[in-house]
């Protein structure tokens, strides 16, 4: 009783006199905050260092790590404490720092804390050398110091004017739970402690908890929270020292019966598990042995015997090598020695070992050395699993992996060989060299792997190929013949496998190769033959195309004469007798007949050549429809027949070319006035369908049968001939329509019965806009007759054609001007550079000077700049924009058009 109450005397003194130091400490407060934290930290760091020391000197009588882990930390946490308060703001010692440094040397001996305890309970039952623990506590304060003095990579905890940084708030909640968890840890562990020592560790712990989570309320150095935090801490390194002071000094001889007390059950548990260990080794389902320092098995359990088809008493006085592989005799010895002499506590491998019947058994061996109290090797324990079944397994599946490695090298191999095909403008020399150069890589031993392509006595190789004993050769076929040989060798020896020294795969790549290879040849070869068929054709198309405009000039020269002649009679009609004016619309329809089929052959032979050219600008598509009907007027007159026109207004801009949908126009409704019998109708729709443009043109003609639908698309093919209804023309008209409206994406088709008349159904995309085309009505100007065109000035007409010559000359001295002529280019240029001309006509084609170049010496010479006109039988879509681009200032083809002719003088002369 009396001990008790000195026990509770001490307490209450212990107590009054923490009281009064922490009262002693808060007026110091009031005075100077800079002074209590002062006094406050070096109070803690004398604890901290009072714990090493404590800790330090009691190493030797201690049973295991923990504790001296404890004394090390609180060494490591005392420094890092001292630099938080050599830091501190005020103090002077770390100039140039602000209160970052004094936050971060704060944060840092708080993980070290937390850290520490909660690796303290892991260490109750071992023992690590002191010298490594303070090594390691070393370095780590050093790298995380250098992270703030010398690298400056330690996370920033303080920020002037703002406060604590979101890192600085975090971290002290990951220390309090890494705390939480150690405490966790400890009373798992209690039956290890004395109860007292139990209570002040939990206690340390959790005063350590409410520091750290006193300074997450920090507001301001002097501020409450931050006071309460250092009051904590003070009294959490107390409880740790005194844990550390009754273990080690007040209560040893306590702590060393509790030890001797959990030696003698760990005594009585190690006797029951010896026990277990017996019955576990004797019951294992895998073999297991103990092996003595020299090798020799001196105990095996019964699923050795299985393993290796011995009874136990023929083991046990058995040498580990006695049932080893030939090729694994090392492997065992190796591993005991070098145990032995290094104290390795265990190792694993794979073994090969020999059944008692003599087939071989895989082991998968785990032995482990057994030491004894002083560390000296007594033997081995050693478990053996039958992995036959597994090592079987793998090399099955090793070989299919090999397999499937030289199938992917074979599918590479024959990938490159597409690319190289694929490659544009590859030659056939190329793609050989480079299909050799494929080879080696594709092969098992690519290092030593050369190759040759032999064909038709041309030779590809690799750099190294040289012949050689190991070799592999294929033919390559070429159109049912050999053509070459294609040869893969070794350049040295190698091991053969089962298959020899080529593998099956290589066998059916080499083959596979050779019959690609012939095939490649082949096709190459005819596309060399397709390639000299298409500059053939290409030439034929050039000589077409050459011929087509010879033919053009030398049909439109004559045509010139006959037509112009023609008109001019036509103009003087007042003093021909009617028998003559029949006489001469019989020519003038008969040349227009002839022109339109030169027209027409010219244009379908470039369709045909793909060589027609399509021009789409934006045009109002009804506009254009609502004007064509006025070019086919005169048709219609002279057969009674009648147009109805329904075009929607709203049909819009069409991106097109306009002049060859004109062109498909006009062509359709010529037909159908040709088709249709006088006095009857033909007209246009025109309407909007799914943002596509469709025109219908129809007819109550004469119709055609189903079967003849698409022959009339076809040249030179006229259909639905009558009694009453004999139509001229060459039957291209439909031919070039659709073509022209397919170059544009379209489509053409008819709805059309014998006798009911046709239907041409017109569709053309390209719509661009809605409701933007102007359809008004266009006004035809007329000229007074003769007085209309009648000009003055001196023009020059440079013709090698007589009639031509007199038939422009005639046209141009009947409209008033004085008219000059010369034969010739050369004559030309001479001509106008003696004579002052206000508009030359020059003809193209010409003796001893083209025109062209007559034109471009007289621009030269011409201070005056007189207008040339180009005047040519040449009349190729594109020549006009051909001929004004070199300097002609019009252009004007043949046969002519005396109106236009005279229109365009006319309109020159004014320039």
């Amino acid at each position: 009783m009396k001990v008790k109450s000195l026990i509770n005397v001490k307490a209450i003194m212990s107590f009054l006199t923490g009281t009064l130091i922490f009262f002693a400490l808060y007026l110091t407060s009031l005075y100077s905050y800079l002074l209590f934290h002062g006094l406050a930290e070096m109070f803690s760091i004398a604890v901290a260092f009072g714990i090493f020391m404590i800790a330090w000197n009691s190493r030797r009588f201690l049973e295991n790590s923990s504790f001296i882990l404890i004394g090390i930390a609180y060494l490591f946490i005392g420094i890092m404490d001292l630099l938080h308060t050599l830091g501190y703001k005020g103090m002077g010692v770390f100039s140039g720092y602000g209160a970052n440094l004094p936050t971060q040397l704060w944060i840092i001996p708080r993980y070290i804390e937390s850290l520490t305890f909660l690796a303290f309970p892991f260490l109750l039952r071992s023992r690590v050398k002191p010298g490594f623990i303070f090594s390691c506590y070393a370095v780590v304060t050093a790298i995380l110091l250098g992270s703030i003095f010398y690298w400056e990579i330690f996370p920033v905890c303080f920020v002037e004017g703002a406060g604590l940084t979101p890192f600085k708030k975090t971290s002290e909640y990951v220390i309090s739970l890494i705390l939480l968890g150690s405490i966790f840890l400890i009373y798992k562990r209690r039956r290890e402690f004395d109860p007292g020592i139990l209570r002040m560790l939990v206690a340390s712990v959790a005063l350590t908890i409410g520091s750290e989570l006193s300074f997450t309320f920090y507001i301001s150095a002097s501020g409450f929270s931050n006071m309460a935090g250092h009051f904590l801490k003070i009294a959490s390194f107390y409880f740790i020292y005194k844990a550390l002071v009754e273990a080690r000094l007040q209560k040893p001889y306590d702590l060393l019966f509790r030890e001797l007390k959990q030696s003698k059950e760990a005594l009585e548990e190690s006797e029951e598990s010896e026990e277990r260990f017996r019955l576990s080794f004797e019951k294992a389902n895998i073999g297991m042995c103990l092996v003595d320092l020299n090798g020799h098995l001196f105990k095996v359990n019964i699923q050795m015997c299985g393993i290796f088809g011995y009874s136990k008493e023929e083991l046990e006085r058995m040498h580990v090598n006695d049932l080893a592989h030939p090729d694994d005799l090392d492997k065992s010895p190796g591993f005991i020695q070098k145990s032995i002499h290094e104290h390795i506590d265990g190792s694993t491998f794979e073994k090969r070992y020999f059944h008692k019947d003599g087939h071989q058994v895989w082991g998968l061996v785990s032995s482990s050395l057994i030491l004894d109290a002083q560390d000296n090797p007594l033997y081995f324990i050693s478990h053996v699993q039958d992995i036959t079944e597994r090592k079987l397994m793998e090399e099955t599946v090793r070989r299919r992996t090999q397999a499937l490695g030289e199938r992917v090298k074979e599918l590479n191999c024959l990938y490159g060989l597409s690319k190289l095909v694929e490659k544009t403008g590859i030659t056939l020399r190329e793609l050989l060299q480079g299909t050799v150069e494929l080879i080696p890589g594709s092969w098992q031993y690519p290092e030593i792997t050369c190759a040759r392509l032999i064909i038709e006595d041309e030779q590809y190789s690799t750099a190294d190929f040289k012949e050689s004993l190991w070799k592999q050769v294929s033919a390559i076929m070429v159109s049912g013949k050999q053509a070459g040989v294609l040869e893969v060798c070794y350049t040295e020896g190698k091991p053969e496998s089962d298959e020899g020294p080529f593998l099956k795969e290589e066998r059916n790549l080499i083959n596979a190769l050779s019959d690609r290879l012939g095939r490649i040849i082949e096709r190459k070869r005819m596309e060399t033959e397709l390639i000299k068929a298409k500059e053939a054709a290409d030439a034929a198309n050039r000589a077409k195309s050459s011929f087509l405009a010879n033919m053009s000039h030398e049909l439109r020269t004559p045509l010139n004469s006959i037509l112009g002649f023609s008109q001019i009679m036509e103009m003087d009609s007042d003093i021909l007798s009617e028998q003559h004016l029949e006489f001469l619309e019989y020519i003038k329809n008969s040349s227009d007949h002839l022109l339109e089929m030169v027209n027409d052959i010219l244009d379908l032979s470039k369709i045909e050549a793909g060589k027609i050219e399509i021009e789409k600008k934006p045009f109002a598509l009804d506009a254009m429809l609502s004007r064509l009907p006025s070019t086919i007027q005169s048709l219609m007159n002279k057969k009674k027949i009648q147009m109805e026109v329904n075009v929607d207004p709203d049909l819009g801009v069409i991106n097109a070319d306009e002049t060859r949908i004109k062109q498909v126009i006009y062509n359709l409704l010529s037909n159908a006035v040709k088709f249709t019998e006088p006095g009857k109708r033909i007209g246009i729709e025109a309407y909007l369908k799914d943002s596509r443009s469709v025109i219908e043109v129809w007819d109550e003609g004469i119709g055609i049968a189903e079967e003849d639908f698409e022959k009339v698309f076809d040249p030179f093919e006229q259909v639905g001939q009558t009694d009453t209804v004999k139509p001229e023309g060459t039957g291209l008209g439909l031919a070039i329509s659709r073509r022209l409206v397919e170059a544009h994406g379209g489509s053409i088709t008819i709805e059309s019965k014998k006798g009911a008349g046709s239907r041409f159904i017109v569709v053309l995309p390209g719509m661009i806009a809605y409701g933007k085309g102007k359809a008004g009505k266009t006004k035809v100007k007329t000229r007074g007759g003769k007085e209309g065109l009648k000009g003055q000035g001196n023009i020059l007409v440079v013709e090698d054609n007589e009639n031509n010559l007199k038939l422009i000359t005639s046209v141009l001295e009947h409209a008033g001007y004085t008219v000059y002529a010369a034969a010739s280019g050369k004559a030309g240029s001479k001509a106008a550079g003696e004579k002052d001309f206000d508009l030359i006509l020059m003809d193209i084609q010409l003796p001893e000077m083209s025109g062209i170049e007559a034109m471009k010496r007289i621009k030269k010479k011409d201070e005056r700049g007189a207008s040339i006109i180009a005047l040519t039988a040449y009349a190729m879509k594109g020549d006009e924009e051909k001929y004004l681009a070199q300097g002609f200032d019009g252009y004007i083809s043949k046969p002519i058009d005396i109106k236009k002719v005279l229109e365009t003088v006319k309109e020159l002369l004014k320039q």
